[in-house]
């Protein structure tokens, strides 16, 4: 066949999807005995050895003594139920399944296994009667056609000499007396034996010409035929999800799937930056050379990583508290995606050492939240929501209004808070010489959120890291030049200071950033600390507020409903209070965060509540899992019901002791704000059908679920993107 034309059965064209039609020919290409492993090659000496324990020569295994190998190999399987069989010294459970432990470490070995080379004398003697087997089964039982033929149906020049099929003159020689002319040559060792493709960038597969051009057209032809990849290729049948899914880049595998194979099948015995599971195909060694080639082996860790370091949970209030608190056991794990995003400099939630923290926590503190913050706070998102609801609200029908609540309003509006603090240079119609817009504002900061603080499950690392570390830039390049503009350094202003653009910076920005320089710490590490402050703001803010919103309005829950909207008309001082204690009682309900990532540093065991003494060895992450304390009944009691007078003390959902959230003045208010000005609206309910509901799909991690928010195109978000409301005008 011809690549890129039709593919025809007898005169007539082969239509797609219809399955795959392999030859006899195509049976002979695929015996690669010669590229086989070392450890190949034992294992097939072994079941050799066990049938024949007197064998000293594998040139002399004949025919009949293979067929009594396999004979004697099949019965003892047969022996026993399917169910029951397993290989390479594996065992299966009770439960009939492998260790994930032992699989893994098998398939790193296999990864550090290097393959042999194709051509000729490459079988190793203990698959020489195969290759014998072979030879006979293509010349008397398939009556293949001759190399040269298979050549010509290939649309290959065939071979004129023996010497053009391999250069190695002993090879050329030996095949020369055996068939005297080159067109006798048979199809199965003209293949196994016939000169290879030499080494080079690319492919490190190096099989011989015909089967290498036979390779590529059988996989056309396989891809043409298979209905999974033609017809059925489509979100009709793969829903949009499954199709979004299939579509996912591969980051740091060079656009390779079976890393996605791998890490979905044993997340916790490999790293997101691993060659193991990124480059499987390749031995250490040889991804060593490709990547410090490619410039970028400090983006990749070339150990093999351990294979049992599943994520274990803290799950109870208690159990929650005492982790926060066991700082010299349980580490934080931000630091160094911070560095990565922060050109090398850190970020004081990183340090697990109080000398270190606290000083600096107390600084920013002070800058950070003015006398009457949240008076502030709430008159500033109270009235972004209302503008931004009155802005982009669309009239259905004369009296009904509609309005996406999460993509234009609460993802929105932390943003430009943030950009009122920090005087980001937001891109606008108003102002349209600023820097970012909105949703690249938005999408900077969350890609940082995601990276540092909430990528527990490998897979993703690699990707998540190179968005971020681009997403840091222009931020960085903002605070810094604010910060150098304070100090009088105005020789690094960026254009949009520097040619006398519109963008003013507010009071609260001003005096921040005053006060900032001087405190005569690094700019560089004030920049760093201005970001790293921002990113969790983002990152909580926007899909909490969503949250929120979309579990107030399920029926189950339109008893607080109704109360909320009571507490939205009041003007009454009494009803902030019990407002945020329905925020706080909602975010158990329906957090963001499903909990907070330390690292064990050495074995260790925390007393975790009514589950008992949890054993984390050393190197194991630890998911302190604040969800799962929020439903905790040892501390709040009937924890299915909504209570808005519970102690705010007793909630560890942003954190507890020296690592509580810096932000946590921030949080209760700003949110309360945010449900005051949407249920207000009239009637204010769900719009009907998908749009009127969040779609998400569920992972486990440590026992704890995450949930993985579809956007429009229906890919996976951690925060939902769109979420449509009615209400009455």
């Amino acid at each position: 066949m011809d690549l890129g034309k039709e593919i025809k059965e007898r005169g007539k064209r082969v239509e797609r999807g219809t399955g795959s039609l392999v030859s006899v020919e195509f049976a002979v290409l695929y015996h690669w005995h010669a590229a086989l492993s070392a450890a190949d090659d034992k294992w097939m000496q072994d079941i050799i050895r066990d049938a024949y324990p007197e064998v000293t020569s594998f040139d002399d295994i004949t025919v009949e003594m293979y067929h009594n190998v396999v004979k004697q190999y099949a019965t003892k399987i047969m022996k026993n139920e399917p169910r029951t069989w397993t290989f390479g010294g594996l065992k299966r459970g009770p439960d009939g399944r492998f260790n994930d432990h032992e699989l893994a470490d098998l398939i790193k070995s296999c990864v550090e296994e290097p393959a042999h080379a194709f051509g000729a004398h490459g079988t190793p003697a203990s698959l020489k009667v195969v290759d014998i087997m072979g030879q006979l089964q293509a010349r008397n039982v398939f009556n293949v056609c001759t190399l040269n033929e298979f050549r010509r149906y290939l649309n290959l020049k065939p071979y004129e000499t023996f010497e053009d099929w391999n250069q190695d003159v002993s090879v050329a020689r030996a095949a020369e007396l055996l068939y005297g002319d080159i067109e006798n040559m048979e199809l199965y060792p003209g293949l196994m034996a016939e000169c290879t493709k030499p080494f080079m960038p690319g492919s490190g597969v190096c099989p011989g010409q015909t089967t290498g051009r036979g390779i590529l057209d059988d996989a056309v032809a396989l891809v043409r035929g298979d209905r999974f990849l033609s017809y059925d290729f489509n979100s009709n049948t793969l829903t949009h999800w499954g199709a979004a899914k299939l579509h996912e880049s591969g980051g740091g595998s060079y656009g390779g799937v079976l890393p996605k194979m791998i890490f979905g099948a044993l997340p916790h015995a490999f790293t997101g930056t691993s060659p193991y599971a990124l480059l499987p195909f390749y031995t250490p060694e040889a991804a060593r050379d490709i990547l410090k080639t490619n410039k970028v082996l400090n983006m990749y860790d070339l150990n093999r990583p351990p294979s049992d370091r599943e994520v274990i949970s803290i799950q109870t209030n208690e159990g929650v508290k005492k982790a926060f608190e066991d700082r010299d056991s349980l580490r934080t794990m931000y630091q160094q995606a911070i560095r990565n995003c922060s050109d090398g400099h850190e970020f004081m939630i990183g340090w697990d050492d109080a000398k270190r923290h606290d000083p600096r926590s107390q600084t920013l503190q002070k800058l950070f939240f003015e006398d009457g913050f949240e008076k502030n706070v709430a008159a500033f998102f109270s009235t972004t929501v209302q503008k931004l609801i009155q802005k982009n609200s669309l009239a259905t029908v004369k009296t009904r209004k509609s309005i996406d609540i999460v993509r234009d309003v609460t993802n929105i509006t932390p943003v430009l808070w943030l950009a009122d603090r920090f005087a980001l240079p937001l891109k606008t119609a108003e102002q349209p010489r600023g820097v970012m817009t909105i949703y690249e504002t938005f999408t900077a900061f969350l890609v940082l959120f995601l990276y540092q603080g909430f990528n527990i499950i490998p897979g993703n690392e690699w990707k998540l890291r190179d968005g971020a570390m681009k997403a840091a830039e222009p931020l960085l390049k903002i605070f810094t030049t604010h910060l150098k503009t304070q100090q009088g350094i105005q020789e690094h202003v960026v254009d949009w200071l520097a040619k006398g653009s519109a963008f003013e910076v507010g009071p609260n920005a001003d005096r921040l950033y005053h006060g900032l320089a001087n405190t005569k710490l690094p700019i560089d590490d004030l920049a760093s600390d201005c970001m790293n402050i921002g990113t969790p703001v983002i990152g909580n803010l926007t899909a909490q507020a969503s949250l929120l919103i979309d579990l107030f309005l399920k029926p189950a829950y339109s008893q607080y409903k109704n109360r909320i909207v009571e507490l939205a008309h009041s003007t009454d001082e009494s009803s902030e209070r019990e407002l945020q204690g329905y925020v706080f009682e909602g975010m158990r309900h329906a957090g963001i965060v499903p909990g907070l990532p330390r690292v064990a540093t050495r074995d260790v065991t925390i007393l975790d509540g009514a589950r008992g003494p949890i054993t984390i060895p050393a190197g194991h992450t630890v998911l302190i899992a604040t969800s799962k304390a929020a439903m905790d009944p040892a501390a709040f009691p009937d924890p299915e019901k909504l209570d808005p007078t519970r102690p705010l003390k007793d909630y560890t959902l942003l954190g507890h002791g020296m690592h509580a959230c810096f932000g946590a003045r921030l949080v209760g208010t700003a949110l309360a704000a945010t449900l005051r000005e949407v249920f207000k609206l009239k009637n204010v309910r769900r719009a009907p059908g998908k749009q009127g509901r969040l779609t998400f799909v569920e992972s486990e991690v440590g026992g704890v679920k995450l949930k993985r928010y579809l956007d429009a195109s229906s890919r996976e978000s951690v925060v939902p993107t769109s979420l449509t409301l009615h209400y009455d005008d």
